[in-house]
């Protein structure tokens, strides 16, 4: 019980990590003019984050696309390293094309503070809070995408907000399913973080997506299954074949990006259907 939070969160902090990518950067295959912006806020309990904006020039787009530049995707990364670790697939994301905003959890990369279950949850909300204050993002204009534990936080969010779609990827059913798989020699009794999500997706009304390697060698296939499984109409499954827990994008490469975009135009044309339906 001392260490719980060491056994779950493996941050890499500052000024361990790439870094130097924002002084030199790596731009995508279709070479997108697009700008990454470092922003810090503030959580509601004093915890100062560090995250990346990544915005699309609106002279690269074409009309067809341009629904794409009022549309952020949050992303909620994994319990390892930093965002620096995420760099090649941010700029991927980015040339979806769509806004991305990517950001470190207390005690991760240049963020404050240490890292545990409730404390996630706030940078989560206070990272949604930045999207709409200081970029004036409305709430049907932001996706959330969250990896492996992201889609903890992302869950959680999507249960106390109205998102205009969520992206899981790679996630679990709650720790205590993990921990019988990983160490079932500990009582469930003696583990304190939840994070169940389970008992959370049956009431998400907003589009969801689910994506799982069915390789994954350390969230089983069956937990991204049992997310899905639990979840109410609309949503969607990607199995990526043989994808692997940290390759699973990798592995789906272009197909599983090219699934992503289909899921984000489906939610942006909802909204505007909605719109209006509401106008008329």
């Amino acid at each position: 019980m001392i260490f719980e939070e060491k056994l779950i969160f493996f941050p890499t902090k500052w000024p361990n990590g790439r870094w130097h990518l924002l002084e030199r950067p790596i731009f995508g295959e279709s070479a997108l003019n697009y700008s990454i912006t470092e922003e810090w806020f503030t959580t509601s309990d004093g915890v100062r984050l560090h995250g990346w904006y990544g915005s699309i020039s609106s002279s690269e787009i074409k009309d067809s696309n341009t629904r794409f530049l009022n549309t952020v995707v949050l992303w909620c990364h994994g319990n390892a390293g930093n965002i620096t670790d995420r760099y090649e697939q941010f700029v991927s994301m980015m040339e979806i094309p769509v806004n991305v905003f990517i950001f470190d959890y207390r005690g991760y990369g240049r963020s404050e503070g240490n890292p545990i279950e409730k404390g996630m949850y706030l940078d989560v909300a206070a990272a949604w809070d930045l999207l709409q204050d200081r970029y004036s993002y409305q709430p049907e204009s932001i996706i959330v995408y969250g990896v492996s534990l992201g889609g903890v936080g992302a869950i959680n969010l999507a249960a106390t907000k109205d998102v205009a779609g969520l992206i899981i990827q790679s996630s679990f059913t709650s720790i205590r399913d993990m921990a019988s798989l990983q160490i079932p020699f500990i009582p469930p009794f003696l583990i304190r973080t939840q994070m169940d999500s389970l008992s959370k997706i049956p009431d998400l009304k907003c589009p969801k997506l689910f994506i799982h390697g069915t390789a994954d060698e350390i969230i089983p296939f069956k937990q991204g299954r049992r997310l899905f499984e639990a979840a109410k109409e609309p949503k969607d499954f990607y199995a990526v074949e043989n994808g692997t827990h940290n390759e699973t994008v990798l592995t789906g490469s272009a197909e599983c990006l090219s699934v992503v975009k289909g899921f984000i135009r489906s939610c942006i044309g909802a909204i505007d259907e909605m719109k209006t339906s509401i106008e008329n």
